[in-house]
C-alpha cells in the first residue's frame, strides 16, 4: 500500500518545522482591532442558518464515509476491499468536486450546493435501507 506511506511521508515533511522556514509573509500582519471572535455576525438570521445547514449537509455527506466499510463487512465483503471503498470513494469525489465546481461558476454556488446536497441525502437514506 504505496499511496498509505506517500501520504504518512509527506504529511509528516508538511510539519516538520524546517519547512516553516520555507514561509513568507504575503502581506503585513493586520493589527488587532478588538475582540478575536467576532460575535456580531451571530445576529444576522441568515447568516445562522446558512451555516447551520451547511454542518447539518458536512454531517450528512461525511457519514457515509465513516460507516461505508463497516457496512460493506456486514454485507459479504473482505475487509481489506471494503477498506479501499473509502479511498475509492474519496478519489471519485474529485471528479464531483471539479464538475460542481464548473457549474458553480456558472449557475451560482448555492444553485449548484442545494440540489447536490439533497440528492447526496437522498442516496445516503436511500443506502441505509438496502
Amino acid at each position: 500500500m504505496w499511496y498509505v506511506h506517500w501520504s504518512v511521508t509527506s504529511h509528516r515533511w508538511s510539519n516538520h518545522p524546517s519547512s516553516l522556514q520555507l514561509l513568507r509573509r504575503r502581506l503585513p500582519p493586520r493589527k488587532a482591532t478588538g475582540r478575536t471572535i467576532d460575535f456580531t455576525q451571530l445576529k444576522n438570521v441568515a447568516f445562522c442558518v446558512y451555516t447551520l445547514a451547511c454542518v447539518i449537509a458536512f454531517l450528512g455527506l461525511y457519514t457515509i464515509f465513516t460507516f461505508i466499510a463497516t457496512y460493506a463487512t456486514q454485507r459479504g465483503i473482505s475487509a481489506s476491499t471494503a477498506y479501499d471503498l473509502v479511498a475509492i470513494g474519496n478519489a471519485s469525489s474529485l471528479i464531483g468536486r471539479v464538475i460542481t465546481g464548473l457549474l458553480g461558476d456558472k449557475l451560482g454556488p448555492l444553485n449548484v450546493m442545494i440540489p447536490f446536497t439533497l440528492l447526496a441525502g437522498a442516496l445516503t437514506y436511500g443506502k441505509c435501507s438496502l
